[in-house]
């Protein structure tokens, strides 16, 4: 048997385990023990410095000091919470999918007959795995906190030979996909087959997009897959597209999304937005008959419920978001570094990430531009917020309403809006399932009418 060719790959170094049931587990021993605190946060925190000589440099030097501001993060006290209960899930997952056991040989033949793909009608099939939800607003980085997290994770480690026998394996630790605007089974297929493609520099995508297998053959490959390739978590993002599908009667997807992994023993990790969560608060006893499909929610939700925050006006994550974009040995002494400019600010942006990120940038890139006197510090802000932020206002406006609902509705506005624009940018043209640009039809389109293309020709 041949290995593909992983973009990023490292040999197994195998580690015996303190804990008597993991140890003889070869996926399990090539994995880092838990890092300290220390370490963590050494390793997540990323806080570039402006030069001291900032407002002396040529402007579009200024401007590469600025852009490298765009990646910044303050780790928050949940984070590593988080990274703990990811690598403890990781190892739970693994102790019971050891490649070495004959159990484990019969449990993949199991796999490849269809014996563990999820029965949308049955919903209370019992799963080996656990799911982890977490949520927040959107703009306050989940996507790039678990993102983060599971890149301390070796991307795919190569395993040849364990105990002087050989052990064929390119073990991938983490996966991380999206589900796809067009709310299919086999749309969710193909990103999972695109996100194992990145890491492996396999040709899956290429392989099932285009075929005419059915969504059963889909299912049955993706759990294989998992199985094969030692997947140790699978993190699925964007979750609200997928529960918003659920109470149609011919979309079985989200027991599919409960059953799909955890059925062979691979833990899940959803982030969603407050919109998904509601969905797995709904009570399955409800008069709705088309609720009943949550009756699964609540042990879908049974690893871990963990809620993502907007940071708070006195949280030390806020000064240290203002200490790495207006650090004292340039702002020392001026308004920028005031308390009411602080209360600014957080007014603007109401703790949430994205955006306190972006007005900072745009504030500074002002600061370097015009070059004002430190007095007009709090008109620069509001310039560049009233200039710059026109149709987030709204948005923000329901937030400090404390109006979590309106907000998403909002932001989904300015999505919508985006997607519109970016439309009339490109050729209409269908892309594979994940791109951002998703086709319209003309019933749904505020655009005028077009031409059919041949292959949407074809397709009707």
């Amino acid at each position: 048997m041949s290995f593909a060719e992983p973009q990023e790959w490292y040999p197994a170094e195998y580690r015996t385990h303190f804990d008597i049931e993991c140890q003889g587990n070869p996926l399990i021993e090539t994995l880092y023990p838990q890092y300290s605190e220390a370490e963590f946060l050494g390793f997540i925190t990323n806080t570039p410095e402006l030069p001291y000589n900032f407002f002396n440099l040529p402007f579009e030097h200024a401007q590469r000091d600025i852009k490298r501001l765009e990646k910044a993060y303050i780790p928050s006290p949940l984070d590593y919470e988080i990274y703990r209960h990811i690598h403890s899930e990781m190892v739970n997952g693994y102790v019971h999918r050891n490649p070495i056991t004959p159990i484990q040989q019969a449990k993949m033949l199991g796999v490849a007959r269809g014996k563990f793909v999820p029965n949308p009608h049955k919903n209370k099939q019992t799963a080996s795995g656990s799911c982890t939800l977490l949520s927040g607003i959107s703009g306050i980085g989940k996507t790039e906190r678990v993102q983060l997290i599971l890149r301390l994770f070796q991307p795919v480690i190569r395993h040849e030979f364990y105990q002087k026998h050989p052990l064929i394996i390119d073990q991938v630790p983490t996966v991380s996909f999206e589900i796809s605007n067009l709310k299919s089974i086999k749309a969710l297929g193909v990103n999972f087959f695109r996100a194992i493609d990145k890491l492996l520099g396999t040709k899956y995508t290429q392989q099932w997009y285009k075929g005419k297998q059915g969504t059963y053959a889909f299912l049955i490959e993706m759990q294989l897959l998992a199985e094969r390739f030692g997947v140790g978590i699978t993190h699925i993002d964007e979750c609200q597209k997928l529960l918003a599908e659920a109470k149609k009667d011919d979309s079985p997807t989200i027991q599919y999304l409960e059953s799909l992994f955890n059925n062979v023993g691979v833990p899940i990790i959803m982030t969603c937005t407050e919109e998904g969560v509601e969905l797995f608060d709904t009570d399955s006893d409800s008069d709705d008959g088309s609720l009943d499909k949550f009756t699964t929610c609540r042990r879908l939700t049974s690893g871990r419920d963990i809620r993502c925050e907007r940071l708070s006006l006195f949280d030390d994550e806020f000064q240290q978001f203002i200490d790495c974009f207006l650090p004292p040995y340039l702002f020392d002494r001026t308004p920028a570094r005031s308390e009411e400019f602080k209360a600014q600010l957080y007014d603007y942006s109401q703790g949430v990430h994205q955006v306190l990120n972006k007005l900072l940038r745009l504030f500074l890139d002002n600061l370097h531009r015009k070059r004002p006197e430190a007095s007009q510090y709090s008109d620069v802000l509001k310039a560049v917020f009233d200039n710059q932020f026109r149709k987030l206002k709204p948005a923000l406006r329901a937030l400090k309403n404390k109006s979590a609902q309106a907000y998403e509705l909002e932001m989904e506005k300015l999505r919508d809006y985006k997607e519109d624009e970016l439309s009339q940018m490109r050729d209409d043209k269908f892309e594979l399932a994940g791109e951002p640009l998703e086709p319209r039809t003309l019933h749904t389109s505020v655009k005028g009418p077009r031409v059919c293309s041949e292959r949407e020709l074809r397709k009707l």
